[in-house]
């Protein structure tokens, strides 16, 4: 109920007059969203449910607000190296190697926030495909990196199965490709 008291208290300041630089609502969820539940952990149901209430939440909000200049988006992280996750380990240098460092998520929220998502609404950005869309575009040759259409055409060749899923988000790896430093900014402000 959180995350709904928060829209419904941040709304009357919400800027909600210009479609060109749409209003942004953007959650954190789980990874636990897109598991199945036959495959977690025992006592792991209650945090499940919250986490498919929040995407009904914001998969409401999308349509009820639908006219109002508002895009409601949600970033699901994989596994991140904090203290809740590995205690008192965290960040010491020996972080599993499908743990993201919590620096590595600013992107996806700054993506969110910027004008290449003013045309995304309810979308999941699952950051275990990106991850992968990320190291890619670190590893390509500059003149597959020129354009979206040169990238996704060397994209496809190095990991079909990700451009798969990734493929109708092409706004974010765009975003990506002009700003390979963004999670940087955040970090230097």
């Amino acid at each position: 109920m959180g995350v709904y008291y928060t829209f419904r208290a941040s709304y009357p300041y919400i800027k909600k007059d210009d479609k060109k630089d749409k209003a942004r609502f953007v959650l954190t969820g789980s990874m636990y969203f897109l598991a199945t539940m036959a495959t977690t952990r025992p006592l792991r149901l209650p945090y499940i449910i919250a986490e498919y209430g929040l995407v009904g939440l914001i998969k409401s909000l999308t349509k009820e607000f639908k006219k109002e200049n508002i895009t409601f988006n949600m970033v699901i992280p994989q596994t991140t190296d904090t203290f809740l996750t590995r205690g008192e380990n965290a960040e010491d240098g020996n972080k599993p190697s499908l743990f993201l460092n919590p620096w590595d998520i600013s992107v996806y929220y700054l993506f969110l926030l910027s004008e290449y998502a003013n045309n995304y609404n309810f979308k999941l950005l699952n950051t275990f495909d990106f991850e992968e869309v990320k190291k890619i575009i670190s590893e390509a040759p500059s003149d597959k990196k020129n354009s979206i259409d040169d990238f996704f055409e060397y994209f496809q060749v190095k990991n079909k199965k990700v451009y798969q899923n990734i493929r109708n988000l092409s706004k974010f790896v765009e975003f990506l490709l002009h700003y390979p430093h963004a999670p940087s900014l955040v970090l230097s402000v």
